[in-house]
């Protein structure tokens, strides 16, 4: 409304030196007054802050069956496992614990494109391999990430696996997995000839290496001793899965690999040899996952970095989605993770994209 339509007025039968006064009274009463009083705003579509102060937090929406972790924040927020919908639960609870900085650029102690995670329990360290073309390397980081020392040994270092003694490299550029010792010096060289392009590497309990071959199509086991090489899976032979991207091995000998080609596969391996399809996404009804990582903890759930989508999604030992970790709009956003690892009662995420290693205590 206009200011036009509240003039006060006042009745023509008081006398004129009282109406003045009276005139000039309300005038200065409704010059007062509010705004808010006059005209009022129509009720704001914002989303409503979680609370008043110097900082206004607006809770984000959330997509059905999504938790949301702020990163940094004072007070840690527990991560309950969701429904998704097929009635399914988690038995598992995750807190945050912090993100480690990772340092951006091509010198020494700093990473271009960070590719594969490896983590050391004792005492806590990382190594993260830089898959960058001409500075391949992988960087060693302590538990805050201050660079440590760097392997330079390799043409393209894309998955990791350690051991006590010895760090097991899949060597994309090379077509072959190397093994170096802790100083960097590499003592052996497996599936020379053999192997296209590995490009993840998982240790096996009976001291075996599992190597997804991209370009091979296939996940096969590597006897360390002997280096002989058996096809476990293999695009081709077995379906039209595409090429071979990550493997991971529990510690009942359970393998899990994903394949990605006309559609994306993510199966689980018994030590029987029994194969289950647990994820199949078709490119003709939206996009799939995209499994860059996978880790098996010590009960047999399985984490799934899933770069593309931006999470990391939790599958139980029975197979079923139990739990998607962080996605939130505020602080706490993956936003492309491309490796796991667990160790400690912890997982471990690394985020290429941010350039940053999340953590995450698993169980109460």
């Amino acid at each position: 409304m206009s200011r036009a339509q509240h003039t006060p007025t006042i009745p023509a039968t008081v006398p004129l030196r009282v109406r003045r006064l009276l005139l000039a009274i309300s005038i200065g009463l409704w010059l007062g007054t509010p705004q808010t009083a006059l005209a009022q705003e129509p009720p704001s579509s914002e989303p409503r802050p979680e609370h008043e102060g110097p900082e206004r937090r607006v809770t984000p929406p959330r997509r059905e069956g999504e938790s949301f972790v702020p990163a940094g924040s004072a007070q840690q927020r527990r991560l309950t496992p969701n429904p998704r919908g097929d009635g399914t639960r988690g038995s598992e609870l995750a807190v945050f614990e912090r993100k480690v900085p990772l340092r951006y650029g091509a010198a020494s102690g700093q990473l271009s494109v960070p590719q594969a995670l490896a983590v050391a329990s004792l005492p806590r360290s990382f190594l993260v391999s830089d898959a960058r073309a001409g500075g391949n390397k992988i960087l060693s980081v302590d538990r805050l990430g201050q660079p440590l020392g760097d392997y330079r040994s390799l043409r393209y270092p894309a998955g990791l696996a350690l051991t006590d003694d010895a760090i097991f490299v899949a060597d994309m550029g090379a077509g072959r997995v190397s093994m170096l010792d802790r100083s960097g010096k590499i003592r052996r060289a497996y599936g020379e000839g053999e192997l296209l392009s590995p490009r993840d590497v998982a240790l096996a309990p009976d001291g075996s290496l599992l190597v997804a071959d991209a370009r091979g199509r296939r996940l096969v086991r590597i006897d360390l001793e002997s280096g002989t090489i058996e096809s476990v899976i293999e695009s081709g032979a077995q379906g039209d899965f595409g090429e071979a991207l990550t493997v991971a091995v529990g510690a009942d000998g359970q393998i899990a690999g994903f394949f990605r080609g006309k559609d994306a596969h993510l199966f689980l391996i018994g030590s029987d040899g029994e194969r289950r399809e647990i994820y199949r996404g078709s490119f003709e009804r939206a996009t799939p996952r995209h499994f860059e990582g996978l880790v098996f903890d010590p009960e047999g759930n399985l984490y799934a970095a899933d770069s593309k989508q931006g999470e990391v999604v939790m599958f139980d030992a029975r197979g079923a989605i139990a739990h998607i970790f962080p996605n939130s709009r505020r602080g706490g956003r993956l936003s492309r993770p491309v490796d796991v690892d667990f160790t400690g009662g912890r997982l471990f995420i690394l985020d290429a994209q941010a350039f940053a290693i999340w953590s995450f205590r698993i169980g109460s």
